[in-house]
Protein backbone atom coordinates (compact mmCIF):
# COMPACT_ATOMS: atom_id res chain seq x y z
CA UNK A 1 0.00 0.00 0.00
CA UNK A 2 2.59 2.42 0.94
CA UNK A 3 4.29 2.01 -2.19
CA UNK A 4 0.83 2.21 -4.46
CA UNK A 5 0.60 5.55 -2.40
CA UNK A 6 3.65 7.29 -2.81
CA UNK A 7 3.95 6.37 -6.37
CA UNK A 8 1.24 9.06 -6.35
CA UNK A 9 2.46 11.46 -4.95
CA UNK A 10 0.38 10.79 -1.24
CA UNK A 11 1.95 11.02 2.24
CA UNK A 12 2.04 7.17 4.13
CA UNK A 13 2.76 7.60 7.64
CA UNK A 14 4.47 5.18 9.87
CA UNK A 15 1.62 3.31 11.70
CA UNK A 16 4.41 2.29 14.70
CA UNK A 17 3.15 5.33 17.34
CA UNK A 18 -0.42 4.54 16.51
CA UNK A 19 -0.94 1.29 18.54
CA UNK A 20 -3.66 1.02 20.55
CA UNK A 21 -6.25 -0.61 22.81
CA UNK A 22 -8.94 -2.99 20.43
CA UNK A 23 -11.20 -0.87 21.66
CA UNK A 24 -13.22 2.35 20.27
CA UNK A 25 -11.14 4.01 23.14
CA UNK A 26 -7.77 2.79 21.58
CA UNK A 27 -9.32 4.14 18.40
CA UNK A 28 -9.67 7.55 19.80
CA UNK A 29 -6.49 7.93 21.69
CA UNK A 30 -4.57 6.49 18.49
CA UNK A 31 -6.48 8.92 16.59
CA UNK A 32 -5.63 12.15 19.15
CA UNK A 33 -1.72 10.96 18.65
CA UNK A 34 -1.83 11.29 14.94
CA UNK A 35 -4.32 14.67 15.01
CA UNK A 36 -1.58 15.74 17.81
CA UNK A 37 1.04 16.00 15.15
CA UNK A 38 -0.22 18.70 13.56
CA UNK A 39 -1.35 17.18 10.15
CA UNK A 40 -4.70 16.74 8.98
CA UNK A 41 -4.79 12.75 6.88
CA UNK A 42 -7.16 12.82 3.88
CA UNK A 43 -7.94 9.23 5.16
CA UNK A 44 -7.53 6.76 8.31
CA UNK A 45 -7.53 3.53 7.42
CA UNK A 46 -8.53 1.13 10.85
CA UNK A 47 -8.02 -2.71 11.17
CA UNK A 48 -11.60 -3.55 12.75
CA UNK A 49 -14.73 -1.67 12.86
CA UNK A 50 -13.89 -1.38 16.76
CA UNK A 51 -11.10 0.90 16.63
CA UNK A 52 -12.74 2.89 13.87
CA UNK A 53 -16.05 3.61 15.92
CA UNK A 54 -13.68 5.89 18.53
CA UNK A 55 -11.57 7.29 15.34
CA UNK A 56 -15.65 8.41 14.37
CA UNK A 57 -15.97 9.84 18.33
CA UNK A 58 -12.54 11.62 18.73
CA UNK A 59 -12.87 13.32 14.98
CA UNK A 60 -16.27 14.93 16.09
CA UNK A 61 -14.65 15.64 19.44
CA UNK A 62 -12.35 17.54 17.58
CA UNK A 63 -14.98 19.46 14.91
CA UNK A 64 -14.18 17.17 11.92
CA UNK A 65 -16.82 15.13 10.42
CA UNK A 66 -15.56 11.24 9.24
CA UNK A 67 -16.74 11.33 5.77
CA UNK A 68 -16.56 15.05 4.76
CA UNK A 69 -13.44 16.14 6.67
CA UNK A 70 -11.38 12.25 6.28
CA UNK A 71 -12.29 9.76 4.67
CA UNK A 72 -12.52 6.37 7.45
CA UNK A 73 -12.06 2.69 6.11
CA UNK A 74 -11.90 -0.14 8.16
CA UNK A 75 -11.91 -4.38 8.34
CA UNK A 76 -14.19 -6.45 9.56
CA UNK A 77 -17.61 -5.09 8.17
CA UNK A 78 -19.70 -5.54 11.52
CA UNK A 79 -23.00 -3.88 12.69
CA UNK A 80 -20.73 -0.63 13.84
CA UNK A 81 -20.10 0.35 10.10
CA UNK A 82 -22.86 -0.39 8.35
CA UNK A 83 -24.76 1.74 11.31
CA UNK A 84 -22.26 4.50 11.72
CA UNK A 85 -23.20 7.77 10.70
CA UNK A 86 -22.19 8.22 7.95
CA UNK A 87 -22.09 4.65 7.24
CA UNK A 88 -18.32 2.88 7.06
CA UNK A 89 -16.47 1.55 4.16
CA UNK A 90 -15.35 -1.61 5.45
CA UNK A 91 -13.43 -4.94 4.14
CA UNK A 92 -15.67 -7.90 4.96
CA UNK A 93 -13.81 -10.52 5.59
CA UNK A 94 -16.35 -13.62 6.43
CA UNK A 95 -15.48 -14.96 9.51
CA UNK A 96 -18.08 -17.40 9.60
CA UNK A 97 -17.32 -18.76 6.29
CA UNK A 98 -13.91 -19.35 7.17
CA UNK A 99 -14.38 -21.08 10.08
CA UNK A 100 -17.06 -23.34 8.66
CA UNK A 101 -14.40 -23.94 5.62
CA UNK A 102 -12.24 -24.63 7.85
CA UNK A 103 -14.11 -27.41 9.86
CA UNK A 104 -15.14 -28.89 6.81
CA UNK A 105 -11.29 -29.38 5.62
CA UNK A 106 -10.31 -30.43 9.18
CA UNK A 107 -13.45 -33.05 9.16
CA UNK A 108 -12.68 -34.19 5.67
CA UNK A 109 -9.27 -34.77 6.85
CA UNK A 110 -9.91 -36.72 10.21
CA UNK A 111 -12.63 -39.07 7.92
CA UNK A 112 -9.67 -39.94 5.45
CA UNK A 113 -7.09 -40.44 8.47
CA UNK A 114 -4.99 -38.02 6.64
CA UNK A 115 -1.83 -37.05 8.71
CA UNK A 116 -0.42 -34.49 6.07
CA UNK A 117 -1.30 -31.06 5.57
CA UNK A 118 -3.69 -30.46 2.52
CA UNK A 119 -2.47 -29.79 -0.47
CA UNK A 120 -5.34 -27.80 -1.90
CA UNK A 121 -6.36 -24.37 0.24
CA UNK A 122 -9.75 -22.67 0.01
CA UNK A 123 -9.54 -18.91 -0.63
CA UNK A 124 -12.32 -16.90 0.81
CA UNK A 125 -12.41 -13.52 -1.32
CA UNK A 126 -12.68 -10.66 0.70
CA UNK A 127 -15.25 -7.63 -0.28
CA UNK A 128 -15.36 -4.15 0.49
CA UNK A 129 -18.52 -2.55 1.11
CA UNK A 130 -17.77 0.96 -0.03
CA UNK A 131 -20.16 3.39 2.29
CA UNK A 132 -20.12 7.49 2.58
CA UNK A 133 -17.38 7.55 4.89
CA UNK A 134 -14.95 7.14 1.63
CA UNK A 135 -17.00 7.50 -1.21
CA UNK A 136 -18.59 11.46 -0.45
CA UNK A 137 -15.00 12.47 0.84
CA UNK A 138 -13.65 15.28 -1.45
CA UNK A 139 -9.75 16.55 -1.56
CA UNK A 140 -9.41 19.71 0.39
CA UNK A 141 -8.62 22.63 -0.99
Amino acid sequence: MRSSLEAKGHDFWSTDELRSAISPEGGAAALGRLLDLGRLPDAVVAYSDIIAEGIYKELRRRGLEPGRDIAVASFDDTRIAASQVPPMTSVAGFPSKVGTQGIEMLMRRLADDQTDIPSRAALIEPQLKIRSSTATWRPRM
